[in-house]
């Protein structure tokens, strides 16, 4: 975890220091204003819904650390009880804070964090100066340049009490000719807040890994357009409304975050591969067995190309489930890839839409060629041992950051849950059907709200 405070006399080794977590306040992001803490800080820690180990916490079964000061009792698993049980009473213990992990190939901003405790700077002789805090590096956040090594860490967010299944509360503002005129006051009750980003070395990384109790893991990979603090809001929203039980992964490749920006997110992404399948063998390396990958759009490019050209190798990177959402791949390319990725996989599920908006940009800077997640008239990509579901009555912008449809979301959502706790193929709920319709066999599925 982040911070360890207050441990159990009870506990020890990698599970203990995961057991406890601090208070922190929200840092300054790449290319953002400095964050506010929106807040009170308060006497006790707060208590985090899901762990990166996976496991849903439930208020009235589990508490956070002992409440009152740093003192701790020893004579039990009755006095345990006895603070487990005033914890869960705690009105101040916060059950809407999302955790997971995340690797970036991304440059790391310079902007100093600002984290609860302060930590004092630490200057060196052949580099900026690094902000420790309690074992873990704190920092600011990420920018869109690119980093020809990896960084890893934890990200931990707070999801807001008024939160809709499918969408990511952010404070509005409104903008005119670049400069912006009004933005709401960031409340956490209402918005999506960022707590903490930490850092640490790709070896104890791993080991924190290992130290999770269940082995299966999903792997969030974002697309275009997206900058760092932003694939951190997917990536807590689509953990939170699956109610994932094992571990997130966020793999954030360095888009610049702009839409102008499109060849050097291209460029980005076919360079991120390695970096992707680095990702992969640490799952490995710390013991999971179940290993499963959602990419979105261009992501795509990363999560087909990279596992396609493993394949070929003598020791190729194995997973269970891909699911690939709208993805922004060459149709041409994909189905030349897509037999490769197919031996490395246990299930291939492909989400195509012919109404999402990046895809229509993307294939008018192709010169009309569509993509692999296009629904063009004749009809989305079909290929043995695909699974392949047109969701385009969903709305424009399928995991996008403007996604105005939620309730039909749901519907995506909760197939997405059943495919990945279960690993069954489509139909899986009433609203997605065969095409075309019996008597004849079903050559792929349509949602229909």
């Amino acid at each position: 975890r982040l911070v360890r405070q207050d441990v159990r006399p009870h506990q020890s080794g990698p599970k203990a220091a995961l057991s406890r977590i601090g208070r922190v306040r929200p840092v300054t992001l790449a290319d953002d204003e400095p964050w506010r803490a929106p807040f009170d800080v308060i006497a006790a820690p707060i208590r985090p819904t899901i762990k990166p180990g996976g496991t849903k916490i439930d208020p009235d079964i589990q508490g956070g650390a002992n409440q009152k000061g740093n003192q701790s009792t020893a004579s039990g698993a009755k006095d345990t009880d006895k603070s487990v049980e005033s914890a869960a009473q705690d009105s101040r213990i916060d059950t809407r804070i999302v955790e997971f992990f995340y690797a970036t190939n991304r440059k790391q901003s310079d902007t100093p964090p600002d984290v609860e405790g302060h930590p004092q700077p630490a200057f060196t002789s052949d580099g900026p100066p690094v902000y420790s805090l309690n074992g873990w590096t704190a920092v600011s956040g990420y920018t869109g340049e690119r980093n020809p090594d990896l960084s890893v860490g934890i990200v931990r967010l707070r999801v807001p009490e008024g939160h809709h299944i499918g969408n990511i509360e952010l404070p509005s503002s409104l903008k005119l000719f670049g400069f912006r005129l009004r933005r709401d006051t960031l409340d956490p009750t209402k918005h999506f807040t960022i707590r903490s980003i930490e850092k640490t070395d790709e070896a104890k990384w791993i080991k924190t890994l290992a130290s999770t109790k269940k082995k299966k893991a999903l792997v969030f990979v974002h697309g275009f357009n997206t900058k760092f603090r932003d694939a951190v809001f997917r990536a807590a929203q689509i953990t939170w409304d699956l109610q994932f039980r094992g571990t997130t992964i966020l793999f954030s490749w360095p888009s610049r975050g702009d839409i102008a920006d499109y060849l050097y997110d291209k460029e980005s992404a076919l360079a991120s591969r390695t970096a992707f399948l680095r990702v992969i063998d640490d799952l490995y390396k710390a013991g999971y067995d179940n290993i499963d990958v959602i990419a979105h759009s261009m992501g795509n490019l990363i999560a087909v190309e990279a596992l396609s050209n493993s394949a070929a190798t003598r020791s190729p990177t194995a997973i269970a489930q891909l699911i690939m959402v709208a993805p922004d791949v060459d149709r041409d390319m994909f189905v030349q890839d897509i037999s490769g990725v197919a031996k490395v996989t246990k299930g291939l599920t492909l989400y195509a839409s012919k109404n999402d908006k990046a895809l229509q940009l993307s294939k008018r800077i192709a010169g009309g060629i569509p993509r692999a997640g296009d629904v063009p008239d004749a009809g989305p990509v079909v290929l043995p041992g695909l699974w392949t579901i047109d969701v385009s009555l969903i709305g424009d912008e399928l995991f996008g950051l403007n996604h105005n449809t939620f309730a039909t979301t749901r519907n995506v959502l909760n197939d997405l849950a059943i495919l990945l706790m279960e690993g069954k193929p489509p139909p899986r709920l009433v609203e997605i059907r065969g095409f075309p319709e019996p008597p004849q066999k079903a050559a792929y599925f349509r949602y229909i709200p």
